[in-house]
């Protein structure tokens, strides 16, 4: 580390910053990036069925840090679609399908229940 550092530490956080920006970009057109692990695929309990009743249903995710979304349209969910926060009961019939996102995970794979 040259010596102006020494003085300024700011600027060299600055250069560190660039310089990780500028591996990254070589990592990247040279094809080698690591992609991220996804994260777990939620569950959804009850998973789907027939019922005497409107069921309550819990949706979770063992991946930690999870947010999950969810729709009851059968469209698959996104950041625009509902954020669950706690359970809710299914009062008709409708596909559920869930969601889930965690900071340095990709997003997981979508579950699906028909109720």
């Amino acid at each position: 580390m040259p010596r102006t550092y020494q003085y300024y530490p700011g600027a060299y956080r600055r250069w560190f910053a660039q310089q990780a920006e500028i591996d990254a970009l070589i990592a990247s057109q040279s094809g080698n990036v690591t992609p991220l692990p996804p994260t777990a695929t939620p569950v959804i309990t009850p998973n789907g069925g027939s019922f005497v009743g409107a069921p309550l249903v819990t949706l979770s995710c063992i991946t930690a840090g999870a947010v999950l979304y969810y729709t009851l349209n059968g469209t698959n969910p996104d950041g625009n679609s509902f954020l669950y926060t706690t359970p809710f009961i299914v009062g008709a019939s409708c596909t559920l399908k869930v969601i889930a996102v965690a900071p340095g995970f990709s997003p997981s794979l979508v579950a699906s229940a028909a109720f």
